[in-house]
């Protein structure tokens, strides 16, 4: 199966839940009586109307498509050729190696940026408590 069906049949699939939702909307209005069921059969009219002028969209605008597959089909072709690549220092986990140390150290400066982001946004969780705390003794 090729990219360009993949992609097809998954846009038909998605399309079938949207039906499928749709109907099952109106089922549900018809027999709890609630509005939410119309809601449900609106959002599947329109995510399949959308699925739609996509599928439409993705079939004329399948030539780019094309070649950035064919880009990746070369890619992919060009590792096929064992003796274009070599194994380095990383994959034999020589310790000694520059490279292997700066890929160490590669991990552990996105350690300290994963860090410094969570912290931060630890902070900010903090500083809103305290002034939401504030701001309802002052009410």
């Amino acid at each position: 199966m090729s990219l360009k069906h993949f992609h097809i049949f998954f846009i038909a699939v998605s399309g079938l839940l949207c039906l499928w939702m749709t109907f099952w909307g109106v089922y549900y209005f018809k027999t709890s009586g609630q509005w939410t069921g119309f809601l449900f059969s609106g959002l599947g009219v329109v995510g399949g109307v959308v699925l739609y002028r996509y599928l439409r969209w993705f079939l004329r605008r399948y030539a780019q498509v094309l070649s950035l597959a064919m880009i990746t089909l070369g890619a992919g072709l060009y590792q096929l050729f064992p003796g274009e690549l070599y194994a380095c220092s990383v994959c034999y986990k020589d310790p000694d190696d520059p490279l292997t140390q700066g890929a160490i150290f590669g991990v552990w400066f996105l350690v300290a940026v994963v860090v410094a982001v969570l912290a931060g946004i630890s902070y900010i969780g903090y500083t809103w408590q305290k002034r939401a705390k504030s701001l309802h003794i002052e009410l």
